[in-house]
């Protein structure tokens, strides 16, 4: 499970700071830092110790390093921690390599939420409706609520809701159910380029540090309709229709059957009244020829 969680670092004066940030187990960290000189990022070893795991030295270039990119350009700094492990939790800090004027220290805590863990695949039909649901922890219910996709190696956002209300955006739309701590996102006329991983996120600041907490990973397949497999329902009408056919095709059988056995049988009818007929004619012939008979033997 990939899952990115966005911290903007704001830059104030004076001593330093420290913030709890919260991750998620196979996620990634996202801290932007506003500093004015070289900057650098490390991991506290111990209370006086910092190991530098990463740090830049010239703007508008990404560093990449293990599981680390870093972007310094003027006045910002972005750096990616990604594929987050509970080992991964502890005190950091981002500060300016110079000056050393300007740090700011993080308490990242790794969590492994049953709510937001793990990787689902969505199914999305060409020229439908898809939707997406996004389960998220109690702590985001009143923050505001981001779909990203990945590109390459990095995500951009696709739609955002600051409230309760849905919010459209071309044919994608979100809206959060706070009740039940989920947010939906919908994407009307889907489009073979839809397809592809996307991640549920939340917005939230804590004093001089907001983050973005990437907690779930969507993989959105894209096929065609006809690929659709039977639901419920459809099963069902499939069932109805194909019984009724069968009804009318044995109906019909039967109509016809019953239609020739009687014809069959008037036919049978008939010929047993013809020969009865015959019978009686021979028996009043050989009374009359009797007769004639005995007639001419009296006389």
């Amino acid at each position: 499970m990939k899952i990115l969680l966005l911290i903007t670092f704001y830059l104030i004066s004076g001593p330093v700071g420290c913030v709890d940030v919260p991750g998620y187990k196979g996620g990634r960290v996202k801290i932007y830092c506003i500093p004015q000189t070289a900057v650098y990022f490390c991991k506290f070893k111990t209370q006086t110790k910092c190991e530098y795991l990463i740090e830049a030295q010239e703007q508008n270039k990404w560093i990449n390093k293990d599981r680390f990119s870093l972007y310094h350009s003027t006045g910002s700094l972005t750096l990616i921690f990604r594929n987050l492990s509970l080992q991964d939790a502890g005190m950091y800090r981002c500060g300016e390599t110079r000056a050393m004027t300007w740090s700011r220290d993080i308490n990242l805590k790794v969590n492994s939420d049953p709510c937001c863990s793990g990787t689902r695949t969505v199914t999305g039909y060409l020229g439908q409706t898809v939707t997406i649901r996004c389960s998220y922890p109690v702590e985001f219910e009143k923050n505001s609520k981001h779909f990203y996709k990945r590109t390459g190696d990095y995500e951009h956002e696709v739609i955002y809701t600051n409230g309760r209300e849905q919010y459209q955006d071309g044919r994608f739309s979100i809206s959060d159910d706070r009740r039940n701590k989920v947010f939906s996102v919908n994407i009307s006329d889907v489009r073979e380029d839809d397809g592809g991983v996307y991640f549920c996120t939340v917005w939230k600041t804590e004093e001089s540090i907001g983050y973005y907490s990437f907690f779930t990973k969507v993989h959105l397949h894209v096929t065609d309709d006809t690929d659709r497999p039977q639901t419920g329902f459809s099963f069902i009408i499939t069932v109805c229709a194909s019984v009724t056919l069968l009804l009318l095709i044995g109906g019909s059988v039967l109509v016809y059957k019953l239609k020739k056995r009687k014809t069959r049988d008037s036919a049978s009818i008939s010929q047993r009244t013809e020969g009865s007929h015959t019978v009686s004619n021979n028996l009043l012939c050989c009374s009359e020829k009797q007769h004639v008979y005995k007639c001419k033997g009296h006389t």
